[in-house]
């Protein structure tokens, strides 16, 4: 099982849907779901409209795309490091 990303759980937690945030900040609900999900990052550019929309703290969701690039870095190395055994 895969652990759910802090950012996630976070939007979730504000009962935030993905395709009402998609719709404000003009991006595919898809792109949504892979920010959240930590499977692409969050543009620079778009970190304080998320914030604002969203109601997490910049440093709250700074934290949290941050934490999020770091496990799916530990994942990924897991991986590389079964690969090597």
């Amino acid at each position: 099982m895969v652990p759910r990303m802090l950012l996630e759980t976070l939007i979730d937690e504000r009962g935030i849907k993905r395709s009402w945030l998609a719709q404000r900040m003009a991006v595919n609900r898809s792109t949504v779901t892979r920010w959240a999900q930590g499977k692409i990052p969050v543009p620079v550019e778009r970190v304080q409209e998320l914030a604002r929309l969203t109601g997490i703290s910049l440093p709250e969701l700074l934290t949290a795309i941050e934490e999020g690039a770091k496990q799916i870095h530990r994942e990924r190395q897991r991986g590389v490091d079964r690969l090597r055994e």
